[in-house]
């Protein structure tokens, strides 16, 4: 049982603190105005279960952002797998 708990506390941890940055660098992008890399940060985070993860206030902005780019929510889904095409 130990352990589990254990590793359970390890991967809320690892979620925060990576949910944490996802959420950063997601807004960072947004700022700069690079939503479809906002959009995959946004994405990420949400896939995240600790208790701090913002994932809320990415499921907010991936709304807004779907309002006025409603294509980014369909093409960054579809092409979120590595493709080796665009670099940033």
């Amino acid at each position: 049982m130990w352990l589990t708990l254990r590793q359970q506390v390890t991967r809320e941890a690892s979620d925060n603190s990576r949910g944490l940055s996802l959420f950063a660098a997601a807004t960072d992008f947004e700022a700069a105005g690079d939503l479809a890399n906002a959009v995959s940060r946004y994405r990420a985070l949400i896939q995240l279960s600790g208790t701090r993860v913002p994932t809320q206030q990415a499921v907010e902005r991936l709304r807004e952002i779907g309002k006025s780019h409603p294509e980014l929510l369909k093409s960054t889904k579809d092409s979120s797998a590595p493709s080796g095409g665009q670099g940033s």
